[in-house]
């Protein structure tokens, strides 16, 4: 995945969650919250993990560096359950 501080801006991540910290560059995305961890590292790795604080339980995707699709497919997903509004990607 590449440009990925657009992407963050298209979604408005920090005023979507604002009790969260983010950390965002061109090639990762960190959303930091009190129980969990969303982490999205692009190009050439496209791997994303999901750490839920509460349980312990990590979630780590891989999907290399032709996975650019199923990798945005799956962190979409996974900020749809958090409840970020992925509404301003349809347009």
């Amino acid at each position: 995945m590449y440009h990925l501080r657009e992407l963050a801006e298209s979604l408005n991540l920090p005023d979507q969650l604002p009790d969260c910290d983010i950390a965002v560059r061109c090639d990762r995305i960190l959303i930091d919250a009190l129980d969990f961890r969303l982490d999205l590292y692009g190009w050439p790795d496209n791997r994303v993990v999901f750490a839920n604080k509460m349980t312990g339980q990590n979630t780590i995707k891989r999907f290399g560096h032709n996975g650019r699709d199923k990798c945005r497919k799956f962190y979409l997903e996974c900020l749809e359950s958090i409840g970020v509004d992925l509404t301003a990607l349809d347009m």
